[in-house]
């Protein structure tokens, strides 16, 4: 896998276990969606950080703020056929890559 984008980290997940994945890993958001005001210049940010996303060599890590995760994986869609998602397995302690076309 080439990059792996975790929509958002709030310091409470360890994701050392991305490593054994990838050494590219990018944090798309820094916070949770503005209540109030700023939500053009949120959604700008998160659709530069998203641009070079690439479903065939990408993962996309479905952690945060709710909001965040839909406009994330709703960015990625509107511009691919497909997106690939990490989800956790606690038995492995590991991340599935799942294939969402």
């Amino acid at each position: 896998m080439n990059t792996i984008y975790i929509i958002q980290d709030n310091g409470n997940y360890n994701f050392s276990s991305l490593l054994t994945i990838t050494n590219n890993i990018l944090v798309v958001c820094s916070r949770d969606y503005p209540v109030f005001g700023e939500a053009d210049e949120h959604v700008s940010k998160i659709k530069d950080k998203l641009k070079y996303f690439n479903p065939d060599k990408d993962g996309l890590v479905l952690v945060g703020d709710p909001i965040n995760i839909g406009l994330c994986v709703h960015e990625v869609l509107s511009k691919e056929k497909g997106v690939m998602l990490l989800k956790y397995d606690r038995q492995t302690k590991a991340y599935i890559p799942v294939k969402i076309n």
